[in-house]
């Protein structure tokens, strides 16, 4: 009877685990007020924004034997905003799956002074938005002795690179607004030297 009540017992967990060839559902949502791209699964998913319910939202069961997939080249539709502007957030459902959510990522305003004799362009990953004549431009090209207000920054940690045969220092510092200021999220502060 014992022997008969351990064979029913390792059945028992044997069934109710997961099969290696199980579907797993991959659900996507965009949350973002932009329409977003990216590959998935050797596919390229369009997914429209949060405004066009329920278009935005997609689903894929995939065959867990094939492996685990995440979204690849993640990026707004063209014309819709800067790279870095839009953020994934990733959960692990266990059996349930696997759930991705596209959110707006805010920016902070860059203001940059250069007290050096030389142009300087400097760059913080893709982190920087630099808009010239319509072109969305991921570095800043700053000339001597000018300051500059009217970039974005989509991070309040960045790591400054400089492009320059000249020696440079690159100060900066994260600030919270006040009221009275024009960007609400805040300002990242630079002085090249």
């Amino acid at each position: 009877m014992k022997r008969i009540l351990f064979v029913f017992l390792i059945v028992f967990i044997l069934g109710s685990c997961k099969s290696d060839f199980d579907n797993v559902n991959y659900i996507m949502t965009n949350n973002s007020s932009k329409e977003i791209t990216f590959d998935f699964y050797n596919e390229e998913v369009v997914i429209q924004s949060v405004s066009e319910e329920p278009d935005n939202i997609k689903i894929f069961s995939i065959n867990s034997g094939e492996g685990i997939f995440e979204p690849e080249n993640l990026k707004p539709a063209e014309g819709q905003g800067h790279l870095k502007s839009i953020k994934m957030n990733s959960v692990n459902k266990g059996r349930a799956g696997f759930e991705f959510t596209f959110i707006d990522v805010d920016s902070f305003a860059l203001h940059v002074v250069n007290t050096l004799p030389v142009e300087v362009t400097i760059e913080a990953g893709n982190y920087i938005e630099n808009n010239i004549d319509d072109e969305i431009l991921t570095n800043l090209t700053v000339a001597p002795y000018i300051e500059i207000k009217t970039a974005k920054i989509y991070t309040n940690k960045p790591e400054f690179t400089a492009k320059t045969e000249y020696p440079v220092i690159i100060d900066w510092k994260f600030s919270i607004p006040e009221e009275s200021e024009e960007s609400a999220n805040g300002t990242v502060s630079v002085i090249i030297r």
